[in-house]
């Protein structure tokens, strides 16, 4: 399958360029700095997992960055699931229980979705997967699953701390 990039727009608009393994390394480092950088980032933000999904798991792997004025404004990763039980489908990525849009805007975001959803119908797939955290409204998303749960627990100072918290019949 041959993926067409997004039209080139002039350096102030924003642009959505998908990226696969041939053309990802020449980006990995401003995507890395982008999705790292001003706020706490999940690991699975991390873009270097492309690479994991790629060379373990044989997935073809994408990346969608949006750009403006030359910079990265938004970035989401893809892999491209090919199983012989579940038909092949689009995930933002398998194997971890969320990861999605790593955008500071709506416009970007949705710009970001956009572009997937069409990926998506190149592709051909079942179906296209967004793991974000919480619910992100597209018009061309129609179904949010919510069978998984996500839980965290917020650690204290110190391990006996920790350990102290968790009732008696726990320990």
């Amino acid at each position: 399958v041959e993926i067409v990039r997004t039209p080139p727009a002039p350096a102030d608009e924003l642009r959505i360029d998908v990226l696969t393994h041939a053309t990802l390394p020449a980006r990995l480092d401003d995507l890395t700095a982008f999705a790292l950088a001003d706020r706490p980032a999940p690991l699975g933000a991390h873009p270097a997992w492309l690479n994991v999904f790629r060379r373990a798991f044989g997935h073809d792997v994408y990346a969608l960055e949006a750009v403006s004025f030359g910079r990265t404004v938004g970035y989401l990763p893809l892999a491209h699931v090919k199983s012989l039980l579940f038909g092949q489908y689009l995930v933002s990525l398998p194997y971890l229980n969320s990861n999605g849009v790593v955008s500071k805007t709506p416009t970007v975001r949705a710009k970001l979705i956009d572009r997937a959803v069409e990926l998506a119908d190149e592709l051909g797939v079942k179906h296209l997967e967004l793991r974000h955290e919480s619910p992100v409204p597209h018009p061309a998303l129609s179904h949010t699953n919510v069978s998984k749960v996500h839980m965290r627990l917020a650690l204290p100072a110190s391990a006996e701390a920790l350990w102290k918290g968790f009732d008696a019949k726990v320990r």
